[in-house]
């Protein structure tokens, strides 16, 4: 297939940079995913990524899923199997389940990316949280009619229907980086800051820290005085400034640490009774 070359902008090569796997897309392949959904037959056919362990047989390794299952679930859960329960790393999973469904692993990476609404660090984290408390949550909620084969898959031999303990609490629902509400927890100089996101979308993000509430806050006090670091710009005139806002880079960190289970980290759509309305 013939190539071309063409010009983007900086927020576009961010976008792009952002939904693409580490050794395995090209821009091209983010681009052909967004678009139009599909891999090409150059990529269905080409290499695995570096440092990938290529079997030479995946039979026996990856479970089958029962027929009418979706394939962005039983793509996503065959690789958390491998990760959970065979001791890959998500890396390596992704492509060996690629080889079992004959497909690239762009198409496998799009089933937990695009389609479950994940990027790969949010499944890693889900994937490294003891008893997989929220990505259990997360599948059932967003496939409810298949609540038996996340069970088998990920481990969980009683099944929904037969748990009785009920001391165990019930698993908080993942969070998404443009869900509205208030965020509290810890930073990782110690600090504790509350968020208030206004609407769901990309902007409207508040800082309560200090004291008092920001609508704006500076790169540099976001990752010197709460040890958060920001998406920068890496080319252009602009190289080095914030690629995101600066607070959203915060509400990123506390969502990321409140989908890994992490118990300090509260979340409520109303405004916490000991917080000071929000910009008043």
């Amino acid at each position: 297939m013939a190539m071309h070359s063409i010009q983007v902008d900086e927020e576009v090569l961010t976008y792009l940079k952002e939904r693409a796997e580490p050794f395995v897309d090209t821009p091209n392949s983010v681009l052909r995913r967004e678009l139009l959904g599909r891999e090409s037959l150059a990529e269905r056919d080409g290499p695995f990524p570096m440092g990938a362990r290529e079997p030479d047989d995946t039979e026996g390794l990856v479970p089958e899923v029962p027929s009418g299952v979706p394939q962005a679930l039983a793509q996503l859960l065959q690789v958390a199997h491998l990760v959970t329960q065979k001791g890959m790393t998500r890396q390596e999973a992704t492509p060996v389940v690629a080889r079992f469904h004959d497909v690239a692993p762009q198409t496998v990476n799009d089933k937990y990316g695009r389609q479950a609404g994940l990027t790969a660090s949010a499944f890693d984290q889900l994937l490294a949280q003891p008893g997989l408390t929220n990505l259990r949550s997360l599948l059932r909620k967003r496939f409810p009619r298949h609540d038996g084969v996340v069970a088998e898959l990920l481990g969980d031999q009683q099944g929904p229907a037969n748990r009785t303990d009920t001391s165990v609490p019930v698993p908080r629902e993942p969070l998404t980086y443009t869900q509205a509400g208030y965020l509290r927890g810890g930073t990782p100089t110690g600090a504790t800051v509350v968020l208030w996101h206004e609407a769901e979308g990309r902007t409207g993000y508040h800082l309560y820290w200090n004291g008092q509430w920001h609508q704006r806050f500076g790169q540099a006090e976001m990752e010197r005085d709460l040890g958060i670091s920001v998406r920068a710009k890496r080319s252009g005139s602009q190289e080095g400034y914030p690629a995101e806002a600066v607070i959203h880079a915060a509400w990123r960190h506390l969502v990321d640490q409140y989908n890994a289970g992490e118990p300090n980290v509260e979340y409520t759509r109303a405004r916490p009774g000991e917080v000071p309305p929000p910009l008043s």
